[in-house]
């Protein structure tokens, strides 16, 4: 089966609807930039996936926007949702202990784990939907 990606669409409304949740700054910062993080999981080199699981596809996106900073607030909660939809996307949500979020968006901009751990986490925490 095909893996479904979000569009840019989705990953601005998702962006703007917790920005406004949350009181946020709302604006884009580097559209290329955030055109590129939603690139990444689809990357192929030499006829090879670079993520060629979901989860490892969702790590990517999620590690990119919440590292890239392509918004003007808000990278790691847009980041996690964004995350969050392609999984949706592809029959899997995250169903984390209540206040994990927070740990694992930060773990990951300040820690810079390996992406196979973040993956693992991602897998850990998902459940077929």
């Amino acid at each position: 089966m095909e893996t479904r990606h979000v569009s840019i669409e989705v990953a601005l409304a998702l962006h703007a609807t917790v920005l406004q949740l949350t009181n946020g700054r709302l604006g884009v910062r580097d559209m290329g930039s955030l055109l590129g993080c939603l690139e990444r999981p689809k990357t192929v080199l030499g006829g090879k996936e670079m993520f060629p699981t979901l989860f490892l596809k969702a790590a990517a996106l999620t590690e990119t926007i919440a590292r890239n900073h392509p918004f003007v607030d808000g990278n790691k909660r847009g980041a996690h949702l964004i995350g969050r939809e392609l999984l949706v996307l592809n029959g899997y949500d995250l169903e984390p202990k209540p206040g994990e979020i927070e740990k694992f968006m930060l773990w990951i901009v300040t820690q810079k784990p390996p992406l196979e751990e973040i993956a693992a986490w991602l897998e850990k925490n998902s459940k077929k939907i």
